[in-house]
């Protein structure tokens, strides 16, 4: 893992979104429980897995009949293990403090 931050404008780029887009996936993605690093003044900033997990959102989203919703439960579910068929968030506080002690 690299100790490499990025910032929204930086990710989106990346991604090919826009960064409107990059944070409304980012705020979906914390309704779903998942923690992103944030800096001293709250701005969202990601590290190299999280741009991965965002490159495989908008690949995901692209597919026919996929729900935006549908994609990021789906992301979800491979990076922490959060269920993808649940409606509202599915995680257990094991998961989180796991994945935290693994990103660290």
């Amino acid at each position: 893992m690299s100790d490499i931050l990025l910032r929204v404008e930086d990710v989106a780029t990346s991604v090919g979104v826009a960064a409107s887009t990059n944070r409304k996936y980012s705020i979906m993605c914390e309704q779903h429980g998942y923690p992103f690093n944030r800096n001293h003044q709250g701005a969202l900033m990601y590290d190299e897995e999280e741009v991965a997990m965002f490159k495989r959102l908008v690949t995901l989203k692209k597919q026919k009949n996929t729900s935006l919703e549908k994609a990021v439960r789906q992301v979800l579910s491979d990076t922490v293990g959060i269920s993808e068929t649940a409606s509202t968030p599915d995680i257990a506080t094991h998961d989180i403090s796991n994945w935290l002690m693994y990103k660290q």
